[in-house]
């Protein structure tokens, strides 16, 4: 995907990319750890050639189920 993109993106796309995680014993505000995973995410997107204004988010935990809940969403618009 990301590969393919960069060939016909253009620099004016807007990028965003919001991390999820899940409560744990040690850290139970996942916020950090989410916020981590987006930004890990948008590192290897830019990398790769995606080129635009990045937005990277951390949302925390949004679902009880603990595997549900380790994801990270990227959405690009023109």
């Amino acid at each position: 995907f990301a590969k393919k993109y960069a060939k016909v993106t253009k620099t004016t796309s807007k990028v965003s990319v919001v991390g999820y995680s899940q409560p744990t014993p040690v850290d139970p505000n996942p916020q950090g750890l989410s916020l981590s995973r987006a930004q890990a995410v948008a590192k290897v997107l830019a990398r790769l050639g995606i080129k635009g204004k990045f937005t990277v988010t951390g949302n925390g935990n949004e679902k009880k189920n603990e595997a549900a809940s380790r994801y990270v969403l990227v959405s690009v618009s023109a």
